[in-house]
């Protein structure tokens, strides 16, 4: 960054920075872990579950990682757990016992876009 503005982004190597007027900011590229919070989720049935999940992120593109969301984390966080609680809100217990994979495919397709 120069100014505090965005100026360029620099791969791997060997770079000058003038120190006055540049400022380096490292963006982590590996996957994160987030356990998510327990949630209270009521079935189609009117069942009331408490669900506990993890969360599993990277970030592929530092740009849009860094200036298009202030708290990328949280931002991410909330958007799965909405997700999640309105998946298998449309459920009922039986069908919620039988589909944990098609609940995991489903919560998958449509935080993934988003996230994207």
């Amino acid at each position: 960054m120069r100014f505090n503005k965005y100026y360029k982004m620099h791969n791997p190597g060997m770079y000058y920075i003038n120190p006055e007027i540049d400022t380096i900011e490292y963006i982590d590229k590996r996957e994160r872990t987030v356990d998510l919070r327990k949630q209270n989720v009521v079935t189609r049935d009117n069942m009331s579950l408490y669900i506990d999940a993890v969360l599993f992120f990277r970030i592929f593109d530092s740009l849009k990682a860094r200036f298009a969301a202030t708290d990328l984390g949280s931002q991410i966080q909330n958007l799965a757990i909405t997700t999640m609680r309105n998946v298998i809100s449309g459920l009922t217990m039986q069908e919620f016992l039988e589909k944990k994979d098609d609940i995991d495919d489903k919560i998958q397709e449509q935080v993934g876009p988003i996230a994207a």
